[in-house]
């Protein structure tokens, strides 16, 4: 169940209904998958904690292979999690979501915006960018996993990335 939601926010509560269990044991057994390095919780990102905190926090996969053996998920998926899975090595990572749904993949070290597409745009670019700005941050990085067909080039290239 945890593959088929790679990328998505975590609702405990819902998996607790969906598989019978009481909420406590989900978040223990959450707990046991992160802890021998399953699974890699990503928080939300808020310059107010109480509002960080509070929100649920998206889970992604510590192997791709893995990920793609339990469950069906789309190529996007993939990619999203194997960026995940650079940056966190490198540092924090956060993710951002306004309550209108608009998000941003990841914010990595409360510094840098960073959005993953398959084929990245420009159209993709400018919305980073204005996403980014109203947060507060000036760096912002848009990742590919495919050339466009057009000439836009502003973008890193998914494995040249980290």
């Amino acid at each position: 169940m945890l593959a088929g939601r790679v990328g998505s926010r975590l609702d405990v509560t819902k998996l607790s209904a969906l598989l019978s269990i009481n909420r406590n044991k989900v978040k223990d057994y959450l707990s046991l998958l992160e802890y021998t390095y399953f699974t890699l919780p990503v928080g939300a990102f808020s310059k107010n904690i109480d509002r960080a905190i509070a929100k649920q926090p998206k889970l992604y996969l510590a192997d791709t292979g893995i990920l793609q053996e339990l469950a069906q998920v789309s190529n996007g998926q993939v990619f999203e999690n194997a960026i995940a899975l650079q940056l966190a090595r490198l540092g924090k990572i956060q993710y951002f979501q306004k309550i209108s749904g608009s998000e941003i993949d990841f914010i990595w070290n409360e510094k840098i915006a960073v959005e993953v597409k398959e084929t990245p745009s420009q159209p993709d670019l400018n919305q980073l960018k204005s996403r980014a700005t109203s947060i507060g941050l000036t760096d912002y990085q848009l990742v590919g996993r495919y050339q466009p067909r057009s000439a836009f080039k502003d973008f890193y290239w998914g494995g040249s990335f980290v």
